[in-house]
């Protein structure tokens, strides 16, 4: 049951991870469900297994965007740099979501950092399913509302394109979108050391990142269609 539990809920979160990353670029919903599905699965198993069976939960978050980069690559068609900076750009817009989401329960007095795993450190307990879905309701309203707004980009081509990695708006974002990667693996490994009190650091870090990558997507997105 903890297992079925753990990949619904999983899956919740991934779905929102591919459905914010295709509004965001400006990409088609209808003609990948199949692939966000095969991969909410494969992802939910990848990420079981780094947490509860190698007991490496301070990696599991590198792992699943590196997945996340080759299966954009592979089951996508979309280029390495597009890839990456789709993958980095939808998961950091989650991540920042998932700890203001614990920020603000916790503050509320409706969860603890302790609550989220059962004492023997085998799976996810109740409050962690809660808290997965409110955040997949945060990321639902976020959606929404980018919808709504009409926000995103569309610089990602649709079939192979040169990249001119000369290009200043190109070296910038693909420098951030990898300074991001590694800031990631980073804040997880901060806070399951010191707990509590890096959440809110671990937002506001999350929380300028994603407005650097978002302001030079948007750079690039005006460069291409200058």
């Amino acid at each position: 049951m903890k297992l079925f539990l753990f990949f619904l809920f999983s899956s919740f979160e991934y779905i929102s991870i591919f459905i914010m990353m295709l509004i965001l670029f400006r990409q088609k919903i209808l003609i990948h469900l199949g692939k966000i599905a095969f991969l909410c699965i494969f992802l939910s198993l990848v990420s079981h297994f780094i947490r509860y069976t190698l007991q490496l939960n301070e990696f599991a978050i590198i792992v699943q965007i590196i997945t996340m980069v080759a299966s954009l690559r592979y089951l996508w068609n979309i280029q390495w740099f597009y890839s990456i900076v789709m993958a980095v750009i939808s998961y950091c817009a989650f991540l920042a979501i998932n700890v203001l989401t614990f920020i603000l329960m916790n503050s509320l007095g409706l969860i603890r950092l302790d609550q989220l795993q059962e004492a023997d450190g085998t799976g996810l307990a109740y409050m962690g399913y809660v808290l997965q879905l409110v955040t997949v309701c945060m990321c639902t309203v976020f959606i929404v509302i980018i919808r709504y707004l009409n926000r995103g980009w569309a610089f990602v081509p649709d079939g192979e394109k040169d990249i001119e990695y000369g290009k200043k708006e190109n070296q910038q974002l693909l420098i951030a979108s990898l300074i991001a990667f590694i800031a990631f693996g980073s804040i997880l490994f901060i806070g399951n050391m010191w707990g509590n009190t890096t959440f809110t650091i671990s937002f506001f870090v999350l929380a300028c990142i994603l407005a650097t990558l978002f302001y030079l997507a948007t750079k690039k997105d005006e460069a291409e269609y200058d």
